[in-house]
């Protein structure tokens, strides 16, 4: 376990080294350091590829310890409540006003339809982090969402957003990913690395979360040919539900809030 209590990657960095440490190096060796990171990590790729069964390449102490807190993020996420529980309500009815499309929008209006009879519900809820999920040839990407209760319970699973080209919020409450780490600090040291690995995935995504500190999303629920659908849209896009059209006019409504390829495997 990694010691002490840092709010966001901020703090983190400024407690392991002067965030102005790259403009005191020389050039050369700036440019030796970024090199030496994007080495490392290029390293970590080849060996996963070459090796992905780990026959000769047996994980690290740390690698490990990261495989285990994974492995338990996934039984603790299997046992907490489903999307289900939220607190859905219909969607306003004037919601539905002037959305109608007169080309190329039969599966649109009949959405705006549902609105307009009170069938659409949704649950306002705090969104934690995002993740794509592509296909074959990587053009078909779709985002997915994680998310919590407004009282920061963290929900089982994830949730497609509708506007699948829309990745959504990036900061995720102050925090960036190991690797997104490494590319903002090239010139810190492989030892503060793998520090900040193993405190992101041992602090990073906690259960529950602090409402304060997240951005609000909106879940959409509705019934389309007896099955029924989840989907993400974020603030802008609740306020001018008109943002979201083209995705259901170019796309049937059920391959809006499937997983494409694979469900992704958030840190939480």
């Amino acid at each position: 376990m990694v010691a002490g209590n840092y709010r966001n990657y901020e703090e983190f960095a400024d407690a392991h080294g002067d965030l102005d440490e790259a403009e005191e190096e020389s050039l050369g060796e700036l440019v030796k350091s970024i090199a030496q990171t994007k080495l490392r990590m290029l390293e970590e790729r080849v060996k996963l590829s070459i090796d992905p069964y780990e026959i000769w390449f047996k994980p690290s102490e740390k690698e490990q310890y990261i495989r285990d807190v994974i492995s338990e993020w996934a039984k603790i996420d299997e046992a907490r409540p489903d999307i289900k529980s939220l607190s859905f309500q219909p969607v306003p009815a004037s919601k539905a006003n002037g959305l109608k499309a007169k080309l190329f929008a039969g599966e649109w209006n009949k959405f705006v339809d549902e609105i307009a009879a009170g069938r659409v519900e949704v649950a306002e809820v705090l969104f934690l982090d995002s993740q794509d999920a592509k296909g074959d040839g990587g053009s078909d990407a779709r985002y997915y969402v994680k998310v919590a209760d407004l009282n920061g319970n963290v929900i089982k699973g994830c949730v497609c957003a509708i506007k699948y080209s829309n990745k959504g919020y990036y900061d995720r409450a102050g925090w960036i990913s190991p690797d997104e780490y490494m590319r903002a600090y090239p010139e810190r040291t492989d030892a503060e690395f793998d520090e900040y690995e193993l405190y992101y995935w041992a602090h990073a995504c906690q259960d529950p979360v602090d409402p304060s500190e997240r951005r609000h999303a909106y879940i959409l629920h509705y019934n389309f040919k007896g099955k029924e659908y989840y989907g993400v849209v974020f603030e802008d896009e609740y306020n001018d539900l008109k943002k979201i059209k083209d995705y259901f006019t170019s796309t049937p409504p059920e391959n809006q809030f499937k997983y494409n390829n694979y469900e992704p495997v958030f840190g939480w």
